[in-house]
């Protein structure tokens, strides 16, 4: 789900889950923005709450979650 605010500092946030129902696999994706004066802020998070050993394709990011936090600035 993406939620994008009409507002002078351009926020969004995206929002999304996947669970397999087979393997019980499952995969959380966040993503959000804004600015704020000569700022923009964003955050990205991808996690790995279970990963079953069995499935041949997630199972290479069983350990591969993490958050990232990015600052930049504009002149």
């Amino acid at each position: 789900a993406r939620v994008a605010w009409n507002n002078i500092n351009d926020s969004s946030l995206l929002f999304g889950a996947s669970w397999d129902t087979a393997l019980n696999s499952t995969l959380v994706s966040v993503e959000g923005s804004t600015r704020i004066g000569r700022l923009v802020g964003t955050v990205e998070a991808r996690i790995f709450p279970y990963i079953n050993r069995s499935d041949f394709i997630l199972s290479n990011f069983d350990r591969d979650s993490f958050v990232a936090l990015k600052i930049a600035h504009f002149f």
